[in-house]
């Protein structure tokens, strides 16, 4: 599912396809669905995305950058 997510967002970041064709590439036959799931991946909609507003770091990541000490916030 992650990597699917992850396939989206690179494909409305760097492509010209429609937000239902980006949908239908990577798995999802409803593009509710798709972007309700996108939204809760990276805390933007799909057309947000697309106009290029930045997605939301994975808090994982987040997590181990504070845990390594590299950020401290």
């Amino acid at each position: 599912h992650n990597y699917r997510m992850e396939q989206a967002r690179l494909l409305l970041y760097e492509c010209d396809m429609s937000i239902a064709e980006v949908a239908n590439a990577v798995g999802y036959s409803h593009l509710g669905r798709f972007s309700v799931n996108f939204k809760r991946r990276f805390g933007i909609s799909p057309s947000d995305c697309r106009k290029g507003v930045r997605c939301l770091p994975n808090p994982r990541l987040l997590q181990e950058a504070r845990d390594l000490k590299i950020l401290t916030n």
